[in-house]
């Protein structure tokens, strides 16, 4: 098993979209999503993908919760692969939560897997976290494909003193 870590150049506006946000203080759900494309990841890693590998997607900052997450089935998987099954969550917490064991080889392009019935929304303590995609099942090898992962997620900080102007306004 090994750890790819792509979720920082997936996430380069997140800065930029939570000082967006932040500037107002308005809090709302927004999205963040990248994409995963498993012949990067496999270059990222060094070697092939292989089962329990665990791909880092998205970056969630701390103190956010996240009320949905997903996949939308971009580009078909190929090179030789004759089965892949991924799961979605937060490893280390639930690697489970939004998806579990789906079957990306016999699932068609375009496709958006349905979630987890039992997913809750998952919250982000005082550190930043990931979206992982978990390779629970991998025969053969993995070339090609790519994936979109989504997430979306509200921002639980306070906001200080709301409806006061601050000094100066």
């Amino acid at each position: 098993m090994a750890t790819v870590n792509l979720a920082t150049a997936a996430n380069a506006n997140l800065t930029s979209i939570s000082a967006i946000r932040n500037a107002s203080e308005t809090k709302f759900p927004y999205l963040i999503d990248a994409t995963l494309d498993f012949a990067a990841a496999a270059t990222a890693k060094g070697s092939g993908l292989a089962t329990s590998d665990v791909i880092q997607v998205l970056t969630v900052p701390a103190k956010t919760v996240v009320l949905a997450a997903g996949i939308e089935y971009v580009t078909a998987v190929a090179g030789g692969v004759s089965a892949l099954t991924i799961s979605l969550g937060i490893t280390g917490v639930l690697a489970t939560t939004w998806l579990s064991a789906f079957d990306l080889f016999g699932a068609t392009v375009g496709a958006y897997p349905v979630t987890n019935s039992a997913a809750y929304p998952m919250t982000i303590g005082v550190a930043n976290d990931t979206i992982d995609v978990l390779l629970a099942g991998v025969t053969g090898t993995l070339a090609t494909g790519v994936i979109r992962v989504w997430a979306l997620v509200q921002d639980t900080q306070g906001v200080p003193n709301p409806g006061l102007a601050l000094p100066g306004n």
